[in-house]
């Protein structure tokens, strides 16, 4: 069986965060054949370092990620496409899906091919009622289905793989090694740790000026590029980088390299508190 997972990435990284862990988890943990097409490697560099912007086509860690750029190549649809958050499918592929999959036009649960728009993450109770709700295409023999993660039984859940708790516990079990690799030193036993990863136009000087003024020591892990700007700002010096450390009142702000998806789902089990926008939170 093979999958392909469409990606049109808008900001801050969570639509390119959920669709490489769920490649990665599709082709670690069921053996599936996966391609992901985006439209941005560069976004994609940022938490897969391995990844070079330049390729057209590049396998990395058993998934084949294409460069999704217009005109789109002509490509044999997968048994199962996955449109996420709405990213809309090329026309001409939408096209091929049709000519060689009438079967998608078949009762659910007579056809073997599949085609899912997988939507945002959400609390809100209303998802149950629409996860999993067919849409037939209106002019060609597709069905498209809506998948609606969650919290509850009556929606998709949640992606988690199945060693990350034991990669948790693990890492819980060295903190120092963590701050080490950053060039930091381990937090007080009386200072909260706490990771901020915000659009740069988030407005976090009152926050920032809140936990200066704060009773207890705070340490706050910054990463590069996301809101270092705001902070600089608050501040009041022109640019912040990777390894700049500010210290005002009882606040310690240390600005972090940008860590790789896997680097970062440390850095938020080694913290007391995480801040984080973005839909693979």
């Amino acid at each position: 069986m093979r999958w392909d997972i469409f990606c049109h990435v808008i900001d801050n990284y969570g639509d390119i965060g959920v669709c490489w862990r769920l490649a990665r988890q599709l082709v670690t943990e069921f053996d599936i054949s996966v391609r992901m097409l985006v439209d941005d490697l560069g976004a994609m560099q940022r938490i897969c370092p391995a990844i070079d912007p330049r390729l057209a086509v590049q396998n990395i860690r058993g998934v084949e990620i294409l460069h999704w750029v217009e005109p789109f190549a002509d490509l044999v649809p997968a048994d199962v496409v996955i449109e996420t958050f709405g990213c809309e499918l090329p026309p001409h592929y939408v096209a091929a899906m049709a000519a060689a999959s009438p079967r998608f036009s078949e009762p659910e649960g007579k056809t073997d091919r599949i085609w899912i728009n997988l939507e945002y993450l959400s609390a809100e109770q209303w998802v149950e009622g629409c996860h999993g709700l067919a849409s037939p295409h209106p002019s060609l023999p597709l069905i498209k289905y809506f998948f609606f993660p969650g919290f509850t039984a009556a929606t998709g859940g949640l992606l988690r793989e199945a060693e990350l708790f034991a990669l948790r516990d693990a890492s819980r079990t060295d903190p120092a090694g963590l701050w080490r690799e950053l060039g930091i030193t381990n937090p007080a036993a009386n200072e909260a740790t706490v990771s901020l990863f915000c659009y740069d136009s988030a407005p976090i000087s009152d926050l920032l000026e809140a936990w200066a003024g704060s009773i207890s020591p705070v340490r706050c892990l910054l990463p590069e590029g996301t809101a270092s700007a705001s902070a600089a700002s608050w501040a009041g010096i022109s640019r912040l980088a990777a390894g700049d450390s500010i210290q005002r009142g009882n606040l310690t702000l240390h600005v972090i390299p940008f860590m790789s998806q896997e680097n970062y789902d440390h850095l938020l089990w080694a913290c007391d508190c995480n801040f984080v926008r973005g839909e693979d939170s």
